[in-house]
């Protein structure tokens, strides 16, 4: 009887733990959650990738190397030179970044197809970004560089 009674304890305090680790973590759901609805997301690490067409050329842009995907698209020229000619995607997590990074594009007149690779290490990006700006600028001349900050 005396060892019944033991396991009765056990599985009672067994049970009070359970319910102690519930309420605990539904505790800590409950502060986590009213940080972020009070600090908002923008703290958390938020990512903008611009694009900036300093040519006098329209272009498209498509780009490999960047995950997720950030495609330019059309660029009109003088993109990212004011506000009202912004290319931009906002990114809420984790930006990642392959040592060789590809950007394709062609003139809006369906020229030739151009390329150039740009080295993640040579504009001194790290691997992974989480929060901060990333631009990607295509020069008068026909170039392109990235900036971070």
């Amino acid at each position: 009887m005396e060892h019944m009674n033991g396991l009765k304890m056990k599985r009672l305090k067994q049970e009070s733990i359970s319910k102690m680790t519930t309420k605990s973590g539904l505790l800590k759901a409950c502060v986590i959650m009213s940080v972020l609805f009070l600090t908002g997301c923008e703290d958390l690490g938020t990512t903008d990738i611009q694009w900036e067409n300093r040519s006098d050329e329209a272009i498209k842009v498509d780009i490999r190397g960047v995950v997720p995907n950030p495609a330019g698209g059309f660029l009109p020229p003088g993109t990212g030179s004011d506000e009202l000619m912004e290319v931009s995607l906002h990114i809420g997590g984790s930006v990642r970044f392959d040592e060789a990074i590809t950007i394709e594009w062609t003139a809006e007149d369906g020229g030739n197809k151009r390329s150039q690779e740009l080295k993640r290490s040579d504009f001194k990006i790290p691997a992974t970004v989480r929060g901060g700006e990333i631009r990607f600028i295509y020069s008068a001349e026909g170039k392109w560089s990235i900036t971070y900050k």
